[in-house]
């Protein structure tokens, strides 16, 4: 269903384009994209999920080299790898919907954000400024995820004057580029709690446990997407999720050895800072959309290169362990993924 809203959205003519996407729940820079790649190219199944398949591979290269440049050379390999056998990974990289591209630009906006702390001129400003704003105009939750990439670079290298004057300036020039699209934002905002209504007794069944679901479904162990319902979380998932939490664990206890030691911090706050915003509003507001599976999605790079940061703290020759272990957890997801028919899909 979420795959034909794609499409519906897309073969909208451009005069009737914003009306109507300003009434769902979108932002309307993906639904362009894929209107493009249908222009072009047609509107089959390959065509639809194409863009998708793409932003994965490239998130699986850019995990690569994000672990080479934050966390250690020797570790790029693993990071990689461990973004290539996520379950949720793959099955972001062949759907028809925004999460892939999400998760590359998260992934990329965190690699910026970290280089314009290091670099401060107008280019590297301008870089993380076009990255967030991909990332808010590609889907509403993305300003969670701005928001905590923001927070962890802030936290991680102190509330310094300068820090938060450069800050400051990032966020006033991100909000000027968001501004033609703020005052739909809000509209989509106060009506999201009665369009969203249906999923109201799944929400008070699994509450207030779905930010730890979000965890184990972004784990190895997990099958995706899993909605809001704790039975649909497969066993290997709690267990790929106590291995995250060793991991992440042995991230701070190697942060010495890495390339950049604040990068661990920065990673928890970005990590937990969406999950947990997001979740608070849906409570405060009365709002069932927190969708484990949906919303949790762009964390995974992060969650990659926390895993990946925890496993410098091995001894070289045993760091094969930790991708061994994942592809382990991974198997029983991946072969439930790959049995499904996703014809039965197509419109």
């Amino acid at each position: 269903a979420d795959e034909c809203q794609t499409l519906f959205l897309a073969r909208i003519p451009l005069s009737d384009f914003l009306p109507i996407v300003r009434d769902e729940t979108q932002t309307p820079g993906y639904i362009l994209l894929i209107k493009i790649v249908i222009a072009f190219f047609g509107e089959g199944a390959l065509q639809l999920r194409l863009p998708s398949a793409l932003f994965g591979t490239a998130a699986v290269g850019l995990s690569w080299f994000a672990a080479k440049r934050l966390l250690s050379p020797s570790v790029a390999s693993v990071a990689a790898f461990l973004m290539a056998v996520s379950p949720m990974g793959v099955h972001s990289s062949q759907e028809a919907r925004a999460y892939g591209l999400m998760q590359l630009l998260v992934l990329s906006g965190l690699l910026l954000a970290i280089r314009a702390e290091e670099h401060w001129n107008w280019r590297s400003v301008a870089a993380v400024v076009a990255v967030f704003l991909a990332i808010l105009y590609t889907h509403n939750i993305g300003l969670f995820y701005v928001t905590g990439i923001a927070a962890g670079c802030l936290i991680a290298g102190g509330l310094t004057t300068t820090r938060i004057r450069r800050w400051v300036i990032i966020t006033a020039a991100t909000f000027v580029g968001f501004v033609p699209w703020l005052h739909h934002l809000v509209a989509q905002l106060s009506g999201i709690s009665t369009m969203y209504r249906w999923a109201l007794s799944n929400w008070v069944a699994e509450f207030p446990w779905q930010v730890p679901r979000s965890l184990a479904a972004l784990t190895h162990g997990s099958l995706t997407p899993v909605r809001n319902r704790a039975a649909d979380l497969l066993a290997p998932a709690w267990i790929a999720l106590l291995l995250c939490v060793l991991l992440a664990a042995a991230a701070v206890y190697a942060r010495p050895k890495l390339v950049k030691p604040r990068v661990v911090v920065v990673l928890l706050v970005a990590l937990i800072v969406p999950l947990a915003g997001q979740f608070l509003y849906c409570w405060f507001a009365g709002t069932p959309s927190y969708t484990v599976g949906r919303n949790d999605a762009p964390a995974l790079p992060l969650v990659v290169l926390l895993m990946t940061a925890g496993s410098v703290a091995i001894a070289p020759g045993r760091r094969w362990i930790v991708p061994a272990a994942c592809a382990g957890l991974a198997f029983q997801p991946l072969l439930v993924h790959y049995s499904f028919d996703f014809r039965s899909q197509e419109y």
